[in-house]
């Protein structure tokens, strides 16, 4: 996160712009910005909600603190992918949960221990690891880390 990929020299989208809609309504000019500023809304195909093609400037994301010890910043994402970066601190303990959505976390540094699936185990910079959707996990930080976690389909609720 935050290296900025740049389109060719003279590229011009070829999507017609489409606002974004919000739970089945029509956002006004504009309003989508507010909401998710990290999305490139001016290339849009007039099929879906979604870009085509959409990048996120690392610098420009904004940091969330969803619980104590846990930063959490969204990449890119589409309605079938999802990009996260999570920061947790070395006494973080996450709550053990389950979601809908198939999930891969790479460990980018700091050292990990999770439980899923009823096996405990622990992952270090470099690991990775896939848990299926609707199996309960739980993670918990030995030492500060950063993961980066991608999601299909896309974590509404994250955003």
């Amino acid at each position: 996160m935050g290296q900025v990929v740049q389109p060719a020299a003279g590229w011009q989208p070829a999507f017609t712009p489409l606002r974004k809609r919000s739970a089945g309504r029509r956002l006004a000019t504009g309003a989508q910005d507010a909401i998710l500023p990290h999305i490139d809304w001016r290339i849009m195909d007039a099929k879906t909600e979604y870009p085509d093609v959409a990048w996120v400037v690392g610098a420009g994301v904004r940091a969330s603190c969803p619980e104590p010890g846990l930063t959490r910043r969204v990449g890119a994402h589409n309605e079938k992918l999802f990009v996260v970066e999570h920061r947790m601190e070395g006494d973080w303990v996450g709550a053990a949960h389950s979601h809908p959505h198939e999930q891969v976390v790479y460990v980018v540094s700091g050292r990990l221990r999770i439980t899923a699936g009823g096996k405990t185990f622990e992952v270090g910079q470099g690991d990775s690891f896939v848990v299926r959707g609707g199996v309960e996990h739980q993670a918990s930080a030995i030492e500060p880390s950063v993961v980066i976690d991608v999601f299909t389909p896309a974590r509404q609720d994250y955003l």
